[in-house]
């Protein structure tokens, strides 16, 4: 069979199988991580606000440019910096599932919210030096 034919029968996607699928028609608990409901906001003085684990978003920043530094690479490259932005995004939202799936608590997904919060901002802190 080429990879241009249909696959008969059609696969079922999302319908109460066994894969860890999150309804995002609805949200719950996992609502709470985002205040308000919805995208997270950030503002400019949430690049000096500490992190969950004690330290400023700059020494997170920094250690992460060293890093890419190590590859070439900087996160003050548009390219750069918003693939960083996007896989930071990425894994939140896996944690949202582990908190929907209640394999994170309430506790637990703040801490992680917060320091997630924190990463992200690496690009816009390092860009500001």
């Amino acid at each position: 069979m080429s990879a241009a034919e249909p696959v008969h029968p059609a696969p079922v996607v999302n319908r109460n199988g066994d894969a860890a699928v999150i309804d995002i028609t609805k949200r719950g608990a996992a609502s709470r991580t985002a205040k308000g409901g919805g995208r997270v906001q950030h503002t400019a003085s949430d690049t000096h606000r500490p992190s969950g684990n004690g330290r400023p978003p700059r020494q997170l920043a920094e250690v992460f440019e060293r890093q890419f530094n190590e590859r070439n690479l900087s996160l003050t490259d548009p390219k750069v910096g918003a693939t960083f932005t996007l896989t930071v995004e990425i894994a939140a939202r896996l944690l949202i599932g582990a908190h929907v799936e209640g394999t994170l608590n309430d506790e637990q997904a703040e801490r992680v919210d917060t320091l997630l919060r924190n990463i992200r901002l690496a690009p816009a802190v390092i860009a500001e030096e």
